[in-house]
């Protein structure tokens, strides 16, 4: 379900935009797919829709809503002004008349109720019983946390968009001096623009108590970079402020740093909703700061939009909230705080506040404009058009994909009963039936077929699911495959009907297939039609994977806020969506014709089209004056339709050019490595953490240099390019390159190719015959799992409790998996494993440990996607691709492992990676002797019967009685192989070359690994092979470090035989028995 419903865990969480041209082109939305039902739109609206607000539905006793107590509603009451529509409706053409629309002069608005009352009490988002936002902590390792002091938030809300500044002080009580991982969960949609780190001062030595920042309505700190810092001089000890670096070079940069022991950070994005920061060093007893900022969305509920700031418990805290007074909207604070006016803003002042969660809530904004200047003027607006609803005939077969990964345990997934029950119970009239697939690392069906729409059938799948174990990674692409092409459904005509499909999930990826476009197109080729998402605007929802899905398949994606959402939010999908055909902005002026300004315009999402109800976000560049109209043209068929909806509730903002650089942002990293040379300017100059850049924290100006960081007139670029045609023109000429397993591993190789500090060169006959494979070779679809226990009432309590509250102990987890493994096999091994990849799914050090493990449990195509991840974040770091060779070559795929083999070959790595060449070339030639052998087959083999005659010309050895190697999986990391001959002599880095005639390679003392221990002729007797744990990353405190061992007895023989182990090597224990080997002669 979602990628990273745990920490952010040095990623950020990408708001997914799109964009829509000032005449957006009819053609590419009548080329998606026909497969659409012919009675919806030809393409779906991939923005959230607002659905309307019915009284309050009764939902299950396990939901809960944000204020109060389970269940309950508070009962409070504000004054709602009803104001005038916003929108003005102009019929340019129509087929049928008037009852194309339903009454004349009237339109059915979703999101609106006109008969709502006065007094009644505003609608909650959900309670969060876990996983608050803001929530930080800072690790050191995966066991110790170092203690939280205290917390100091400034947030500056300017109409639907909100900038926060979050000041965390923690303390290391230790002597000794740490690496650290800092944590953080932001809110959905968050996007870090700023941090910085360093030491700071106490207010009260005895107390440890931090000093805060005092600012009046007439004095508030700015949040640009500069002022942040000049209002924390007086207490902040020589603080290191982060720069946006392009991706790749600020993680080399920081790896290579660490090594020389100084002190960098680096806050990276790593999947939907989740973020962490490596910092360093934190000096032992010390008081330390880290400062984030961040901006997001506010959430709406109908017309109102609510900012939710939730608070971490600390010792002492502040917390400032400053709000735009906005004509006819009625700003309110719970719990209820004092206030003061001035300039144009309301300050509320908060210190020590015992509650959870702040709530400002601005009734009646209904839409904004934020206007503001960088180098140009830019504005950003959200605004629902008032679009007619006409409900169509829905698909009288429908399947529901339920998320049972860990991260939805348990908010999500009572979310999710609810509205697995509502849509069923809803549209009983339409949808006669129906199947059910849960899903986390494997996917399991309800049943074996589609079953009837009774309420029998949902009493039943009900109790079924509220037994379910959430636990597990989540396998969006295996998901939606199987739910494309049922296995069960597989030769039964009577299956070949249509069907909808509802997704509820967060769609974070946190297994199996990672690239967005590849994951999209598992959906096509099968009987599925559209797909409808639900925004539940919780934390970890990769709103761009919803997007992307719902438009590829003529769906949408709908917010479920709250609790009153659910039964609308259920039917929404019935209703018929308006294509939209163009927009422009005008201004009309007294007497004369309207002026058009605003140009590059772009709605996020790039939807196609839009449901009724839908609210929109839309961006753009130019200095629009009050009275700014946006005109929207729609069509469903030959009916036409203009909407025109004034841009109220201007707002000057400094949020409005980094609403436009995101919005841009994610347009061109949804097209991948074909907008590079955009998104990464674009990225860097407003401050947007993704894909394309990171935010890097290095000593000096020597440092930067260094590695060839220094500043980038990206302005240059951003200034001459209009991202919304870039885009336009880019997916009417990419077609069916975009998701090309085959273009994006040449891609890989210009990425490590660009690597600072690699050098990468293929040769061209080798790269001629990588160009020349299938596209097929290139894919790597990983088996479906079946585990034996998937109910909650199979776990032990302990572990059902470390789920449901995210403690997440890597010991603990490791212990479980091998308690199923030992019970029940491997695949329910694998997704107890799997929890720790989903609460930290950018943890590289994490992905490799578990992809070793899944090797030697056989499972080698999860694996491969696991080290593939690695490779795509840590492109020069070679022990990845000499991993990804021995997983294919494991699965059976010899032409992509031959290519990640040569791959590995073609780089001149750091010296620190010891005599990596010398042992990949074993394994290489141990491959093309199975190709030989005819074990494997390969489509370029005449290129491998070459490539083997060279190897086995360069390889040193050419036959050995035993041949030992080992690789890990944690950098800056000395493990020493030692292997113990009969006669008593040990061979290791001190005596590398033994009487017996043994031989020790280089020994390497920073990076992953590898060491090779050869043996010609061996002695009769036994070796014991052993590993000692020399030393580990002093800044570390208990990270593990994994060892994978291969031992070959008969090398070069018909003879030979192959052991391969993991050993998990102990804090505090130096030597590790890995084995013994019995040589007779």
């Amino acid at each position: 379900m979602r990628a990273l419903s745990g920490w952010f865990w040095l990623t950020f969480l990408l708001l997914s935009f799109g964009s829509v041209s000032c005449q957006a082109p009819k053609e590419e939305a009548e080329s998606k797919k026909e497969s659409a039902q012919a009675d919806r739109a030809p393409t779906g609206a991939a923005n959230e829709q607002s659905v309307a607000n019915p009284a309050p539905t009764s939902v299950d006793d396990e939901l809960t809503l944000r204020n109060g107590e389970e269940g309950a509603i508070d009962d409070g009451e504000f004054d709602k002004e009803e104001s005038a529509d916003e929108s003005k409706s102009v019929e340019t053409e129509s087929s049928g008349g008037q009852e194309a629309f339903g009454i004349a002069g009237k339109t059915e608005v979703e999101g609106k109720d006109t008969d709502t009352k006065k007094d009644e009490p505003p609608k909650k988002t959900w309670k969060r019983s876990q996983l608050v936002p803001n929530a930080s902590k800072l690790m050191v390792g995966d066991a110790l946390e170092l203690p939280l002091e205290g917390i100091q938030v400034n947030a500056d809300v300017d109409g639907s968009r909100a900038r926060v500044l979050v000041d965390f002080y923690f303390f290391n009580d230790h002597d000794q001096q740490f690496e650290g991982d800092f944590k953080l969960r932001l809110p959905n949609g968050a996007s870090p623009f700023f941090l910085a780190f360093g030491q700071t001062v106490f207010e009260d030595p005895k107390s440890r108590q931090p000093t805060f920042i005092d600012e009046t309505v007439d004095s508030l700190p700015a949040m640009d970079e500069g002022q942040i810092l000049t209002t924390r001089e007086r207490t902040w000890q020589e603080p290191r402020v982060a720069r946006m670096v392009q991706k790749e070079k600020a993680a080399q940069a920081y790896a290579d740093t660490v090594r020389r022991r100084v002190d960098p950070a680096l806050l990276e994005w790593s999947g939907a909703g989740v973020f962490s920061a490596k910092v360093f060093p934190i000096a032992p007893n010390q008081l330390h700061r880290v400062t984030v900022g961040y901006d997001l969305e506010l959430t709406w509920i109908d017309d109102d939009a609510l900012f939710e700031l939730a608070l971490p418990k600390a010792p002492k805290s502040r917390v400032s909230i400053s709000v735009a007074a906005l004509p006819g909207v009625d700003v309110k604070l719970q719990p209820e705080t004092q206030y003061k006016e001035g300039n144009g803003r309301r300050l509320y002042q908060l210190d020590d506040t015992t509650s959870e969660t702040l709530e400002v809530r601005l009734n009646g904004l209904k839409s904004d404009l934020l206007v503001g200047t960088e180098q140009e003027p830019f504005f950003a607006s959200s605004f629902r058009p008032e679009l007619p609803k006409m409900e169509v005939a829905s698909g009288s077969r429908a399947i529901l994909l339920v998320d049972t990964s860990m991260s939805a345990n348990p908010d999500q997934f009572n979310i999710w009963l609810a509205m697995m029950e509502s849509l069923l119970t809803e549209n009983r009239d339409t949808l006669g039936s129906f199947n059910v697939l849960f899903f986390n690392v494997e996917t399991h069906w309800w049943k074996s077929d589609f079953v009837v729409n009774d309420a029998a059938s949902v009493a039943e799948l009900k109790a079924y699911a509220q037994g379910l174990a959430l636990e597990g990674a989540t396998d969006l692409g295996a998901a939606l495959r199987e739910a494309a092409k049922p296995r069960w459904s597989v030769g039964d005509p009577s299956t070949s009907e249509r069907w909808d499909v509802f997704l509820l999930s967060d769609a974070a990826a946190t297994w199996g297939e990672s690239d967005a476009s590849r994951i999209a197109s598992a959906y096509e080729g099968g009987n599925a039609g559209a797909l409808f998402a639900y925004n539940t605007g919780m934390s970890g929802t990769d709103r761009a994977m919803l997007d992307q899905l719902a438009r590829n398949s003529g769906g949408a994606v709908f917010a479920v806020t709250g609790e009153s959402e659910v039964a609308v939010a259920a039917t929404a999908h019935r209703a018929r969506p308006w294509l939209i055909d163009g927009m422009r902005v005008e201004v009309s002026s007294l007497g004369q014709a309207p002026q058009v300004q605003g140009t590059d315009l772009m709605l996020a999402g790039r939807p196609s089209a839009l449901f009724p109800g839908q609210r929109v976000t839309l961006v753009g560049r130019g200095a629009l004056t009050s009275g700014a109209t946006v005109r929207l043209e729609f069509s469903q068929g030959s009916v036409k339709k203009s909407i025109d909806v004034p841009l109220a509730h201007m707002v000057f903002s400094g949020l409005a050019a980094r609403a436009y650089g995101q919005v841009a942002v994610a347009q061109l990293e949804e097209l991948g490595r074909f907008a590079t040379e955009y998104a990464v300017p674009y990225a860097r100059h407003f401050r947007v953490t993704g894909n394309s850049a990171s935010l890097l924290m290095l000593e000096t100006e020597e440092d930067y240099l260094r590695f060839d960081i220094k500043p980038e007139d990206d302005w240059a670029l951003v200034q001459r390019t209009q991202v919304s045609a870039l885009i336009r023109d880019a997916i009417a000429q990419l077609g069916e390159l975009l998701g090309d397993p085959r273009a994006d591993f040449l891609d890989l190789l210009r990425r490590i190719q660009d690597t600072p500090g690699t050098q990468f060169a293929m040769n061209i006959e080798t790269r001629k015959v990588i160009e020349g494979l299938p596209k097929d070779a290139f894919d790597v679809v990983a088996s479906m799992l079946e585990c034996k226990s998937r109910l909650a009432s199979e776990l032990g309590q302990e572990h059902a409790n470390r789920l449901a509250t995210r403690d997440i102990d890597y010991q603990a987890f490791v212990d479980e998996a091998q308690r199923r493994f030992d019970k029940y096999g491997a695949v329910d091994a694998l997704r107890a494993l799997s929890s720790l990849i989903e609460n930290n799914p950018g943890d590289t050090v994490l992905g490799r440990d578990i992809g070793y493990q899944l090797l030697q449990w056989g499972a080698a195509d999860h694996a491969y996607h696991l080290f593939r991840r690695v490779a795509e974040s840590r492109p020069g770091e070679p022990q990845t691709y000499h991993a990804l060779a021995l997983a294919l070559a494991q699965l059976g795929q010899a032409d992509l492992a031959m290519a990640f083999f040569e791959v590995a070959l073609a780089g001149q790595w750091d010296p620190r990676f010891g005599e990596f060449r010398q042992i990949v070339s074993l394994d290489y030639l141990r491959f093309l002797q199975r190709v030989q052998r005819q074990e494997l087959k390969l489509n370029a083999a005449q290129f491998a019967q070459q490539r083997l005659k060279e190897l086995q010309r360069d390889f040193p050895i050419q036959a050995a009685d035993l041949l030992v190697t080992i690789a890990w999986n944690t950098d800056r990391t000395d493990v020493d192989l030692h292997v113990m001959e009969p006669g008593g002599e040990d061979c290791y880095f001190s005596n590398r070359d033994t009487k017996l005639g043994g031989h020790l390679t280089q020994d390497v003392t920073q990076g992953y690994g590898p060491e090779m221990y050869v043996m010609k002729a061996a002695a009769a007797g036994v070796y014991d092979v052993r590993v000692k744990f020399f030393a580990s990353d002093a800044n570390r405190a208990s990270a593990r470090t994994k060892v994978y061992a291969t031992v070959i007895e008969g090398w070069g023989s018909d003879d030979e035989k192959v052991t391969e182990k993991v050993v998990t090597l102990e804090i505090g224990k130096e030597m590790h028995d890995l084995l013994e080997v019995k040589v007779v002669k």
